[in-house]
């Protein structure tokens, strides 16, 4: 084997090596944002399962102690994913590390339904706390953006995109399209 022939089987490796590489660097960072949207979205199933515990079980005083701990756990586990805002205003500096400057909005959400929660006339606000929740709910939603992640998701794997409708679209539909579209 002469020069060219070591030159050309040394480019050929350097270009399957880099060609693996880009494939496991994409992968792992993949894996790593995979397992962020799912960390989040399981922290914000489980505060919502304790919001709703909360609002429909207003008349048993102990469940609901044991929920409102449960909330101002999930509150504190939130910091982590929604650390507080810094505005180079200084506002909390007094404060330690992970409760200087402002609340991130969508742990406000919480807060306000702890303290909703913590009143003594806490059951005439059901409808205010329904609606904490669902902003509670929007904002993760807006942070996760689940509609880009979908794309993304059939843009890099063989799980084939959905066409979205409602149940309007479906309802106004043939029976025999329907019929069709289940064989």
């Amino acid at each position: 084997m002469n020069l060219s022939d070591w030159i050309s089987i040394i480019s050929i490796l350097i270009a399957i090596l880099a060609f693996v590489y880009s494939i496991f660097s994409n992968t792992k960072k993949y894996e790593l944002t995979y397992q962020y949207y799912n960390d989040i979205l399981f922290w914000h199933n489980q505060v919502v399962e304790v919001l709703i515990s909360l609002r429909l079980n207003v008349f048993n005083e102990e469940n609901k102690n044991l929920y409102m701990t449960k909330l101002s756990t999930y509150i504190e586990q939130g910091r982590f994913y929604f650390p507080n805002v810094n505005k180079n205003d200084g506002y909390g500096n007094s404060k330690l590390f992970a409760y200087q400057g402002y609340r991130n909005v969508i742990l406000d959400f919480l807060v306000y339904s702890y303290q909703l929660y913590s009143k003594k006339d806490y059951k005439k606000y059901g409808e205010h706390a329904e609606h904490l929740q669902r902003l509670f709910t929007s904002y993760v939603f807006q942070y996760l953006e689940p509609r880009k992640r979908r794309k993304q998701v059939n843009k890099i794997t063989f799980i084939k995109e959905v066409k979205e409708f409602t149940l309007d679209d479906f309802l106004l539909q043939s029976p025999d399209a329907i019929y069709k579209f289940y064989q």
